[in-house]
């Protein structure tokens, strides 16, 4: 008689946030990246966090063996504080009968929650932020001085529009002074 062993096991193989850091209120993309390292087909859910906190939950169904999946999550940061360091973790629930748990976790990231207004990143909205989104002010992406941090505000309040215009002035300059 013959016993065979199947080996079944998922695991979270990376974690990135789209940026290092987020004014809180504008969306971040959060990419969880999934693996079956185990020898047969696996459905799971894949989540997301921020200082275990739930961004997000998504099913994955029928990953093959040695296959591997990103799922992003877009992260309201409306609740953040300012001035604050956040831990991102992504996680794979576990299977019945998995092989290896310790992978389904994986902490790998930090995003810094920044002032409104503060380019630089120094802890403060000063003048030095006013000149960042001056050289990009009439820029949009492709533009030679298109800068994505300068652009915070379109038509919708802290809804980036592709144009760093004075809506983005207006919001950095109404932060000016503030300090972390």
């Amino acid at each position: 008689m013959r016993i065979f062993t199947v080996i079944r096991d998922v695991a979270i193989t990376s974690v990135v946030p789209s940026r290092s850091w987020v004014f809180p209120g504008i969306p971040l993309n959060i990419t969880v990246t999934a693996k079956n390292v185990g020898e047969t087909t696996e459905s799971f859910d894949v989540e997301a966090y921020y200082n275990g906190n739930l961004i997000g939950t998504s099913a994955v169904v029928d990953l093959a063996p040695d296959s591997e999946i990103s799922v992003i999550f877009e992260w309201n940061t409306s609740n953040l504080a300012s001035c604050t360091n956040y831990t991102i973790t992504g996680k794979a629930t576990i299977i019945p009968y998995e092989f290896n748990t310790s992978d389904n976790v994986l902490v790998d990231g930090t995003v810094e929650s920044r002032l409104l207004g503060d380019l630089s990143g120094d802890g403060k909205v000063d003048m030095k932020d006013i000149a960042i989104a001056a050289k990009a002010f009439g820029s949009y992406p492709g533009h030679p001085r298109w800068n994505p941090d300068a652009d915070v505000t379109g038509l919708e309040y802290l809804v980036p529009d592709n144009r760093v215009d004075m809506r983005d002035i207006a919001v950095i300059s109404q932060n000016f002074g503030r300090t972390c």
